[in-house]
């Protein structure tokens, strides 16, 4: 394994001073970075927590979009596997 240190010390280096440079943006903007990752896990908290009225409401929906999209994606695939096959 070739482990080239210089390369490693520029991608940090880069690393680093992106890090301060977003840093110093959220600083201007009143931002804290656990109160972006408290929103986040939030989020995320509230879409499982309602994933069932979710999936109760959109699933009819997908269903009978499924009825018509699944059997053109089907005829698509094959019609493509016979290209390669012609081209081959």
């Amino acid at each position: 394994m070739n482990f080239d240190l210089r390369k490693f010390l520029g991608s940090a280096i880069k690393i680093l001073l992106l890090c301060l440079v977003v840093g110093y943006g959220l600083s201007l903007l009143d931002l804290q970075a656990l109160d972006i990752w408290a929103s986040l896990s939030n989020g995320i908290r509230y879409v499982f927590n309602n994933a069932e009225e979710l999936l109760g409401t959109a699933g009819p929906y997908i269903l009978s979009g499924a009825a018509i999209v699944i059997p053109i994606v089907l005829v698509k695939f094959g019609l493509d596997l016979l290209k390669r096959r012609r081209n081959s």
